[in-house]
């Protein structure tokens, strides 16, 4: 079984708590299948890809927007 690789973030939108986030991201799956998927993310998830999602954020910041709260 391959560990999940995360390609980018394709978007993200703040949650109501600071933090917490819901995403789209490129990812290929543990199956090697790779796609677009929603993902919850909040800051003290050390499970799963929610490590590596934070640290891409913090290494892209300005290449791509969050959506605050209840837009959209």
């Amino acid at each position: 079984m391959l560990a999940p690789i995360l390609h980018k973030v394709v978007s993200a939108k703040a949650e109501v708590e600071p933090g917490h986030f819901l995403l789209v991201v490129d990812l290929t799956d543990s199956s090697g299948q790779r796609g677009e998927v929603f993902y919850a993310l909040s800051p003290t998830d050390p499970y799963g890809l929610a490590p590596i999602i934070r640290q891409w954020m913090l290494d892209n910041v300005g290449e791509f927007e969050i959506e605050p709260f209840g837009a959209g």
